[in-house]
């Protein structure tokens, strides 16, 4: 089993992307599509910013869209795009706890 250590977290998706709203930008700028994707907290590392945050294992967290997994354990290929299903992430790429 994988640990997460330092100011990293281990996560696991637990929703598929979905496709929430499209902005179009005038003069050929590109289409910026958000995801809203849903993963669970299965460790946390020992570092100082997880031991100062209020992030549990359990927890269900968004993650900022432009976060990259250092470690990837997991990953799938959906309609042509690589999707991570586990990894290990930057505990500050977290933006919201689903409650």
């Amino acid at each position: 089993m994988i640990k997460a250590i330092g100011n990293n977290v281990l996560l696991r998706q637990t929703m598929t992307a979905e496709k929430k709203s499209s902005i179009i930008l005038a003069d050929g700028a590109k289409d910026e599509t958000k995801y809203t994707v849903d993963f669970k907290i299965l460790s946390i590392g020992d570092g100082p910013l997880c031991k100062e945050s209020t992030l549990k294992v359990g927890d269900n967290v968004f993650l900022d869209r432009t976060a990259q997994a250092s470690h990837i354990e997991e990953i799938e290929r959906k309609q042509g795009e690589l999707v991570i299903l586990e990894g290990i992430f930057f505990v500050n790429d977290i933006v919201g706890i689903k409650n």
